[in-house]
Parts: C-alpha cells; structure tokens; sequence
C-alpha cells in the first residue's frame, strides 16, 4: 500500500525526541540533526575531501563512485575551486559537490581546511599526500566534530632515499619529514585506508607502537571497468614491439628537456625514446594501451602501481616489480607470479622482456586474460567498500544507535498511518485507490482483510532487507553461509538468483560472511525487500522454507 505519510507529523514526532537525539549527536545542532532524522535517518554523510586534480584520481575517483551507490551513506564532495565540469560529473553520481568559505589570499590547498559551515559531516576522508594535503582534517575534525578517515597512498620513507633532502618544507618551514608527518596523521586519525597491501603493511608497522594498526584497512584497486575489452579488436603486432613504461614517482615528469637526458644515459636510443604526457581526457589510456605490446613498471619505490593495473584491466601484458604494492599483489594470484620481476638488474629486466616479445600474440591474449580473471575473482571494488562502510558505522557510535532508533521510528510511524488509515480513509491522498503489493483495491476493500492481518504485514515486507533487526538479519546470514553442496541452496544460489555471475560467486565464496556481502550489494538496487528475499527463499531451486519461515515470523510478528 502506498501511504503519503504527513511531514508535519513527522516533524512533530522529531521534536518530541529532539533533545534525546541531540545529545547522541554531541555538539552538533538540534536542527540539523532533527533535519538528518526525517531525510535520511539511516544514512552516514560522508564528505571526501580533496583538492581539484586529486578528485579526477582513478582511486579516488572508484572509491567515490561506490560510495556513491551504496543505499546507506549520503555522500559529499569538497573540494575548493572544483570546475563547472567537476561539478557535473558529481551530480550525475547523485554527488554534491561544495567549495570552501570564501577567504581571500589562500590558496587552495589550504581552503582545504574550512569546508562551508552549513555542511553535515558524520565521515571525512581525505587523501593524503606529502606535506601539502590530508593535515587540514586536524581543522575540519575540530570544528565539525566528526570522525578522520585518512587515505595514504605512498610509503614517503621509500621515496626520501631517492630524494635530494631539503632543509624544511618551504611552506610552512616545518622539519618534519613526510613520512613522519603522515604517521602522525594516520595515528591521529579515527581509520586509516591504505591503498595496496605494501602501503598496507608499511602504515600498520608504523603505527603497532600505538595500538592503531588495527585501524589500518588494506583497499587493494579493483579492475577498471572501463578499460575491459579495449583491446578486443587487436589481432596482431606491428612490426615494432612497443613498450611503455609507466612511472609515477616524483621526478620533474612535466619537463622533457630534464627527462629525456636521464633515458639517453641509461643507453636508450633517441629513436627508441617517445615521451606521451597524460593529457588527462577520458580516451588518454584506452588509446594508449591499444598503441603499445606490454607495459613494465620497474619501480623502487611505488605505493600501489595503478598503471600497471590498467594493463591488466585491458588484457595487456605486463612486468611489474616485485617492489611495488601491485607485486605484490600478483604474488598471490595464481597466474601472477610470471608477471613480476624480483630484481633492479637491467638484464633481468631485459631478458624478461625478450621472452615476452617472442611469444605468440594469441599466447600473450591468452595469458593476460587469465592474469585478469584471477584478479578479477580476488579483489572487487564493491565488496571493499561495503566492508569499509560497516567500519565507518562502528566508529560513529552516536549514528548506529541512531540508525536503529530512526528505523524504530519510521516504522513506528509506517504502523500508525496505516491503522489511521482504517480508522479514517478519506484522510489518505486522493481518497480512491492505493497501491498494495501490485494490486489496486479500492478503499472499501482495505476494510476486508481478514482479521489475522496485523498492520505490519505490508510496511515490514516492503522494508529495505538491510533494515531487518539484526537477530533477524544476523539469523538469515548464519543459516545461508552453510554450503549445502548437495543442492547449493545455501549463499551461492541467492548470489545468483539476485543477479550475480559465476566469477562474482567466487570471490564472494572467500569472504567470511558472503550472505551479508550479496545482501549489502543488492540492496543497492531498487525491490531488495523483505518481501522479495521471502519470495526468492521460497521459489524454484532454491526452496529454503526453512530461511524464509524466520523473515515471516518476524512479519506477522504484531507491532503491537
């Protein structure tokens, strides 16, 4: 039944439990939080700081994508002087994206720290880079009085030995080094999400001394989506083998007169030598990799190697060194370890190199569709950003009682309209027809429902299923898990049922709760309802009446 419910009511009920909520919220404002409460009660509001080139990244941007779609969270983006074509993109992902109060003569790094003040912040995460970003959250988390999540994407010990050493930042003549600076902020923050498992393991050492380290979550990149099957029409090679070497470290990469020097020393040829800078447009890398044989990344000091994950992405051989956090995460793939150099001699890189050229072009297909295969079963954007978001909720503690509370409420306000609607019909919208389940009844014919039908039938199996109380939910969860491999009724024929493939199976199969996994995943589409997973549990093949009597008992359980 579609029910219209009254705002006025609703802001009534809020008022009521207004000072209540707002001592849960800290030293937030009672308005605000009351406003939070009607809109999006259940939601975390999560701001992703960022200055404007970190907001076009390819991990920031992916990240920002499946936060976007995940039902629970309400995202934010701040990012002072962002574009008009920035601003676009943003909502078109449902995203708004907000600048920094206006104070004239700061630059933007550091309008980083004064994000505007009507701007809800449960959640910041920000990127943290060098000594110019990430430190502004010690501000923001000060004056919003939300919690820290920070980003590190390098391991700033590695890059200072290759770095000429300078007296002091010039900016704020600070000695701090980087990686001291981004420990300090790791350790000052609520979490830290570190980008590949070498960044991973680097920040959790850091910070053993302080007890953070559990803090420290691994966010290994997935595939890029938009790169699958951009090399599909490829059947051969050229007559000149063509490799590109990616690289991201810092050196003067906008200067060709100081780069090109340092390849010529190294004993390459002029006419070997073509330097393509990243014009930052959409087809840059689609264009590159269909133009290029394999792609080596020979790196001595790089946090994750996100190029290199590109290459795979779009079925392109590669050599990566064992020494970047992309290595290291080939090491574990079944296929990954031929594709990963354990060394900085030149002529191990070389004779790797050679072998590779001297493959077959179906042989080189071959293998790096069965590279990219493995990762893909190993390692999803979507399932690392659930999880993510289940940490976010357990350091926001006011937002998880409130969460609970916000569904009591609204349920508790569903129940009422619907009994008020028996009592009073001519109160509800247009006074004629309802939506119930499907099926359009008149109003005389809601007065006819036979007198075991309790008020919460038709509100609780139209609830979001990530909304079931959690003994329920934890109940359905535990019950699936079990793998009944006579059958497969259990976690894997719900996966499919609901829409996942075969591969995606198989990755969700290494989790330690994959019915929670394909439940948290679907309720990012629309009809992921009570309802619908009773229906489901209950149809062809899958027939677990036994899952499905705990979802109904909790239906007809009354609600009052």
């Amino acid at each position: 039944m579609a029910v219209r419910f009254s705002e006025d009511a609703l802001k009534s009920e809020s008022a009521r439990n207004g000072d209540t909520k707002a001592q849960l919220k800290g030293n937030k404002s009672n308005s605000s939080f009351i406003g939070s409460l009607v809109q999006d009660a259940t939601k975390l509001h999560i701001t992703l700081a960022t200055d404007a080139d970190g907001w076009d990244k390819s991990v920031n941007g992916k990240l920002l994508l499946e936060l976007a779609e995940n039902p629970q969270v309400s995202v934010t983006g701040f990012v002072p002087k962002h574009t008009q074509k920035q601003k676009d993109h943003a909502r078109g992902l449902n995203i708004e994206l907000v600048d920094a109060k206006d104070i004239p003569g700061y630059p933007s790094a550091e309008l980083l720290a004064y994000p505007p003040d009507n701007l809800d912040i449960d959640i910041l995460i920000i990127h943290s880079y060098g000594h110019d970003l990430g430190r502004q959250a010690q501000i923001i988390k000060a004056t919003k009085k939300c919690q820290w999540v920070n980003v590190v994407h390098t391991v700033s010990e590695e890059l200072e030995k290759f770095l000429v050493k300078k007296s002091a930042n010039p900016a704020t003549n600070d000695q701090t080094s980087e990686h001291e600076l981004q420990t300090i902020l790791c350790e000052m923050s609520d979490l830290v999400i570190a980008i590949g498992p070498k960044v991973t393991e680097a920040y959790r050492s850091a910070l053993r001394f302080c007890g953070k380290d559990k803090g420290v979550i691994d966010l290994t990149p997935g595939i890029i989506e938009e790169l699958l099957g951009v090399r599909q029409n490829i059947k051969g090679s050229g007559e000149k083998f063509r490799v590109l070497l990616s690289a991201s470290s810092k050196q003067p990469k906008d200067n060709e007169d100081e780069l090109k020097p340092a390849f010529f020393d190294a004993g390459i040829n002029v006419h070997q030598l073509t330097i393509r800078k990243d014009s930052g447009t959409i087809d840059f890398w689609p264009k590159l990799l269909c133009e290029v044989d394999l792609v080596i990344k020979p790196s001595r000091t790089e946090g994750f190697g996100i190029s290199g994950l590109r290459a795979i992405s779009a079925d392109l051989p590669v050599l990566v060194s064992g020494n970047c956090g992309l290595g290291m995460v080939l090491k574990s793939l079944p296929s990954g370890t031929q594709h990963v150099i354990d060394s900085e001699d030149p002529q191990a890189w070389a004779d790797a190199m050679k072998k590779v050229r001297e493959k077959a072009v179906h042989e080189r297909r071959e293998e790096s569709e069965q590279l990219r295969n493995d990762y893909m079963q190993q390692f999803n954007w979507k399932l690392q950003c659930n999880e993510i978001v289940k940490k976010m909720f357990s350091v926001v503690q006011y937002k998880s009682e409130h969460r609970k509370e916000a569904v009591e409420l609204q349920f508790t306000e569903t129940t009422r309209d619907l009994q008020s609607l028996h009592m009073n019909p001519d109160n509800v919208d247009g006074g004629q027809y309802h939506q119930c389940e499907s099926e359009k009844m008149s109003i005389q014919e809601t007065s006819q429902f036979p007198s075991s039908y309790k008020c919460g039938d038709i509100s609780r199996k139209n609830m979001a299923v990530i909304n079931l109380p959690l003994k329920e939910y934890s109940k359905v969860c535990m019950m699936l898990n079990v793998k009944r491999d006579l059958k497969f009724d259990d976690f894997r024929m719900l996966a499919e049922k609901v829409g996942f493939d075969r591969d995606e199976i198989r990755m969700i199969e290494q989790g330690e709760n994959p019915t929670d996994a394909i439940l948290q995943t679907w309720s990012s589409k629309r009809g992921a309802t009570v309802g619908k997973l009773i229906e489901l549990l209950k149809g062809e093949d899958l027939e677990r009446m036994d899952v499905a009597k705990v979802l109904e008992e909790w239906v007809n359980d009354p609600c009052w």
